[in-house]
């Protein structure tokens, strides 16, 4: 235990340089200075992240708008375009019966009228 008493005491009695006071002054300024730049450098954190909080509830809440009104239109213009299906396959129907029913009448009515009637058309 003596020795840690010797190395305790002699830093201890290690004398320290003298600090002018213009210095000491200076630089506990300077260090006031950065603390308080530091203070407002954390304050101007917190107003751009409250600001930007802001501006991503609105962007979303616009977003979430878009998307509905996107989704409806598309409903929308899937119902139109089964609509259009469907009225399209209605007139192809109509169509290839009025072609099988004109096929058929001439294959009927030559048949009654025989073949002379055939080479005049």
């Amino acid at each position: 235990m003596a020795d840690t008493e010797q190395v305790q005491s002699s830093t201890s009695k290690t004398p320290r340089p003298p600090i002018d006071k213009p210095i000491l002054k200076a630089s506990r300024s300077s260090k006031e200075e950065l603390v308080q730049r530091v203070e407002g450098l954390k304050k101007d954190l917190a107003d751009w992240r409250v600001r930007l909080n802001s501006q991503v509830e609105q962007y979303q809440k616009e977003m979430g708008g878009l998307r509905t009104q996107l989704t409806t239109e598309m409903e929308a213009l899937r119902s139109e375009f089964l609509d259009m299906r469907v009225s399209l396959q209605q007139q192809m129907d109509a169509t290839w019966t009025a072609v099988d029913s004109a096929d058929q009448a001439p294959v009927t009515q030559q048949g009654k009228q025989g073949p002379v009637e055939q080479a005049e058309a």
